[in-house]
């Protein structure tokens, strides 16, 4: 009996020790465009309800507004200065990427540690589904942007195409239900195995289209009117100083934008629901961390921008960021700044693994500590805050310009294409325009070389003497039909027989060609496909192996090689069209630019028969000739006849080919015109714009959510002293705002902060914008600046007043601890950026009070080191040396001089009555 109580408590604390060294299931759902300012959360009553238990993280922000390399930085926990995914287009999902950064994510440290890992969902905006990213075991990813129907995804080994239908196709639901099936397959398969799970949702990103049940929600709600909602003010960067303010009909267009977005968002609370309760009936909830988050906010309507992104300010930065699992505590709101690029360390953190020191993230675990009431109590978790937190972060926006490498040297250094260009461009033989023989010509595009190929000789522009003439069409009469008789001469049957064996020949070798072309195409593509299969298997791990699993591979295989295929086919066919439009256009092209112009018809009086043709069928055109040379039509009726079937024939021609695409490139070229502003992104927004309700039937009108030069790099620091951003833009503009006293960032007030202090901003910039790694990507500034009164013993030039060009702002409020301008600090000389904004008339007016200021300290300074000089020879203690540099420059003068005139004199002194020689020295 002791034994079996023995051996049953031995399993017990065995079992017990083993679910302690399981590690934990990590979820991570994802939302495109979430914004927190305009209150997207509240309508997701489930998800907040889940989270409660959890903790919500308050100052949560993202280092770039703008989707790409938000989600590059979250993969990698890098700043997008390390990732180098700087725009939407700019090496996203390029081949640098793949093989760089993308190496570098969390996937790929927790697939190495035992994690069974599955992404569902959108992965980046220019992935094409052409591969698999490292570190997936089970992938299935959406082929480029957020869509809700009409999509593409990429399964492991395969594509499906999903269409409109809800019950099958909705975006959200299909993501969900792969995410579900693969949690409960590999628990059931291994239930010890860890799993990372990635549910990436599209919504509340456009198109915005909701699920059917819940296209009637939120009626009558508008847009949430925030103080700077259409607000427009001439103190911030240039394109907010263009943009108007709106009027009614975009003010209901982003009323209904309002509207869609939450209604997206209700499918995505009903989503995390279906999570949730899996992971209940399954039994890890306990064992299981989830996190919630988006790559960046949304504006509507703020400073005039009907609707977008990228912006550095609340409204696009600020992101839902919340988490629960075993070590967090419930109901739990947490101060600190958390980033995006904290997720990928946190992940690693939960899973045991150490952070690399490539990432410039922090784990967000370290909020948070263990410990025991008692030593049988439960583990009872408790918040650890910890005093070397990051209080100031970097935002960035954009690229630098090209030339940024070359800006000191006058020219720039040419490239070898060009120099390579320049040299083949003065050879005769690529001379441009082409001549008769010529194959590649020379022309300038843009104010840069380029080789062309040059058309065929057929196709060569003419230029004629005189103008081109419309071709005419002249009569003549014909001689009457004879029917063929018998005794007309024989044919050539020797000359027919060897043209026609010719033929033959000619069309057998073509039909060869065109068969081995195909084959080699099909044979080319299996083997693209093949290899593609090979790769794929030598980085997949299988679940299993046992006899299901071998036919499954197989499977596998048939279904890549027919895959392979397809893919083959549907780019040659997409090529194929693309070449033939191409040249239908430029023929057209060449067609539209001949001028005609209308001349008599020259033609002459029927003088001589035209030669008689022998009847080819019972065609329309045959009828039409015998009916007119019968008698039974006039000639004026037959041409018209004539022309109208002619007609009728192009009319049918031109429709099919490129009538609707004129059409289309007409009705494009119209909307470019009227939208488009030089320097700026526009969009036309129509009534078709949406295809599920509620639609828009307001009309058409033009927008431009960003423009070009609008790249920036920000500082944004919270503490208990200070809530501030500072902006500094390409073209040299600053943007300072003090969120304590202005919480909508509506004034800027970088004329009322000291160049000094703007200095120190800029600095601090220029560190963040370089660093690598946590270590020095974390930044953490405890005290305030120190105010004007408590700077003592500054002995240089007072800072003069900065200034903008713009109109200031009208309210009196100013920033704490940094606005006062009127006290002089030691400070290096400023960069040119900032020494830009110094006002030069307020330095000149100030010359003669800081010479006072400079007199009277100069004065005051003299007594007190006078004084400290009597109380030393009192003490009999050697003088200490002056502090004043001019000072002690004048004494070495003086001794110098008196030096020279003493040289070799010599004066009596009496020394108690006598007499003696003794020479003059000075001491310095």
């Amino acid at each position: 009996m002791k034994f079996f109580w023995s051996f049953a408590i031995f399993v017990f604390v065995n079992s017990a020790m083993a679910k302690k060294r399981l590690k934990p299931n990590i979820i991570f759902i994802m939302t495109d465009d979430q914004d927190v300012e305009l209150g997207s959360m509240r309508v997701m009553n489930r998800t907040r309800q889940i989270f409660s238990e959890g903790a919500e993280f308050v100052n949560a922000f993202v280092t770039s507004p703008i989707c790409c390399p938000s989600r590059s930085s979250i993969l990698t926990g890098m700043y997008t200065h390390n990732h180098n995914t700087l725009t939407n287009n700019m090496n996203c999902s390029s081949m640098n990427w793949r093989v760089g950064p993308e190496r570098q994510s969390y996937a790929r440290y927790l697939a190495d540690a035992g994690y069974l890992t599955g992404h569902f969902g959108k992965y980046l905006n220019e992935y094409d589904g052409s591969y698999i990213p490292a570190g997936w075991h089970q992938w299935i990813g959406l082929v480029r942007n957020s869509r809700f129907y009409n999509y593409t995804l990429r399964h492991n080994t395969f594509f499906r195409r999903h269409r409109n239908n809800y019950g099958k196709d909705y975006f959200t639901d299909v993501i969900t239900n792969h995410s579900l099936a693969f949690f409960r397959r590999a628990k059931a398969r291994n239930p010890n195995r860890p799993v990372l799970m990635v549910i990436s949702h599209s919504a509340p990103h456009g198109p915005e289209d909701a699920a059917p049940q819940y296209q009637a929600a939120f009626k009558n709600i508008t847009a949430p009117r925030t103080p700077n909602w259409n607000y427009i003010s001439l103190d911030k960067h240039w394109i907010l100083r263009v943009t108007p303010k709106m009027d009614q009909q975009k003010i209901a267009f982003s009323d209904l934008l309002y509207r869609k977005r939450l209604q997206t968002l209700l499918s995505v609370d009903a989503s995390i629901q279906r999570v949730y309760n899996m992971l209940k009936e399954t039994g890890t909830l306990d064992n299981t961390y989830i996190f919630l988050s988006s790559d960046h906010g949304y504006h509507l309507g703020q400073f005039g921008l009907v609707k977008g992104k990228s912006m550095p300010y609340e409204s696009d930065i600020r992101v839902p960021f919340y988490a629960r699992g075993p070590n967090i505590p419930r109901n739990a709101k947490i101060q600190q700044v958390v980033l995006n690029i904290d997720l990928a360390p946190t992940f690693l953190d939960i899973a045991g693994i150490k952070t690399p020191r490539t990432m410039d993230g922090v784990s967000v675990m370290k909020l948070f500590t263990r410990r025991l009431r008692k030593p049988n109590d439960q583990p009872r978790v408790r918040r650890k805050i910890s005093h070397r937190w990051r209080d100031t972060f970097l935002i960035t926006r954009g690229k630098p310009r090209r030339g940024n490498k070359h800006r000191v040297t006058k020219k720039q250094p040419k490239s070898a294409k060009a120099t390579f260009l320049e040299r083949l461009c003065a050879e005769s033989k690529y001379r441009s325009p082409c001549v008769a023989g010529q194959q590649w010509h020379c022309i300038k595009i843009k104010g840069r070389l380029r080789l062309k190929k040059c058309k065929k000789i057929e196709q060569l522009p003419v230029h004629p003497t005189t103008p081109t003439v419309e071709m005419c069409t002249c009569y003549r009469p014909r001689l009457p039909w004879v029917k063929p008789t018998k005794e007309q001469p024989p044919r050539d049957d020797e000359n027919n027989k060897e043209k026609l064996q010719k033929r033959s020949l000619r069309s057998q070798q073509r039909r060869a060609h065109k068969q081995s072309n195909y084959y080699k195409e099909v044979s080319r593509a299996m083997k693209m496909a093949a290899r593609r299969r090979k790769a794929k298997m030598m980085n997949m791990k299988p679940l299993e192996e046992n006899g299901d699993v071998e036919i499954d591979k197989r499977l596998e295989r048939i279904n890549a090689k027919i895959a392979g295929i397809k893919f083959r086919l549907e780019a040659l066919r997409g090529r194929k069209k693309k070449l033939i439009r191409i040249k239908e256009e430029k023929d057209t092209e060449n067609y539209l630019k001949q001028k005609y112009e209308e001349f008599p018809c020259p033609c002459p009086t029927p003088s001589q028969p035209a030669k008689s043709r022998r009847p080819r069928g019972g065609s329309k055109a045959g009828r039409l000739r015998r009916r007119l040379r019968s008698g039974a039509i006039n000639s004026e009726v037959y041409k018209k006849r004539l022309q109208r079937r002619n007609k009728k024939k192009n009319s049918l021609k031109s429709s099919l080919r490129s009538g609707k695409r004129r059409k289309k490139t007409t009705k494009k070229k119209s909307r470019r015109t009227k939208c488009s502003v030089p320097g700026m992104s526009c969009f036309y927004q129509t009534n078709y714009h949406w295809k599920t309700p509620p639609l828009w039937n307001g009309g058409e009108f033009c927008f431009c959510p960003s423009s070009s030069n609008n790249t920036y790099w920000c500082l944004r620091t919270i503490n208990q002293h200070q809530n501030f951003l500072y902006c500094e833009y390409i073209t040299q503009f600053l943007e300072y705002f003090d969120l304590n006293t202005d919480p909508y960032q509506l004034y800027n007030i970088v004329d009322r902060i000291s160049p000094s202090v703007l200095y120190d901003l800029h600095h601090q910039l220029e560190r963040l914008k370089g660093c690598k790694g946590s270590h020095s990507c974390t930044q953490y500034h405890g005290k305030p600046y120190k105010k004007p009164d408590q700077s003592v013993n500054s002995t240089s030039k007072p800072v003069t007043k900065t200034k903008i060009t713009d109109k200031k702002p009208t309210t009196t409020q100013s920033p704490t601890k940094l606005q006062d301008t009127s006290y002089t600090e030691t400070t290096p000389k400023p960069t040119k950026l900032l020494e830009k904004i110094v006002d030069k008339s307020d330095g000149q007016s100030n010359k003669e009070a800081n010479k006072n200021t400079n007199k009277e300290m100069l004065t005051e300074k003299g007594k007190i080191e006078k004084k400290k000089r009597g109380k030393q020879k009192k003490d009999g203690l050697a003088p200490t040396p002056t502090t004043n540099v001019k000072k002690a420059e004048k004494s070495k003068s003086k001794a110098e001089k008196k030096k020279k005139r003493n040289r070799g004199k010599k004066t009596n002194r009496r020394v108690n009555g006598n007499k003696r020689d003794s020479f003059t020295t000075v001491s310095p």
